[in-house]
């Protein structure tokens, strides 16, 4: 049994990500690639805001 096992949730979020590109790249319908990238692109997005510790995306606007 796995008790107090620290997970990270950015680790897993890497993984995800990956594994919905190889799917992208699998698509032959360019219609469910798209949506493929669309998701791993949101991941990626949500894995910036986790690594940025006063919760903002970098920018300076």
């Amino acid at each position: 049994m796995r008790r107090n096992n620290k997970k990270d949730p950015a680790a897993y979020i890497r993984v995800r990500m990956g594994q919905l590109i190889d799917e992208s790249n699998k698509c032959h319908d360019p219609h469910d690639a798209q949506w493929y990238n669309r998701v791993a692109e949101e991941l990626h997005w949500v894995l910036t805001m986790m690594e940025n510790k006063d919760g903002t995306n970098g920018s300076k606007s």
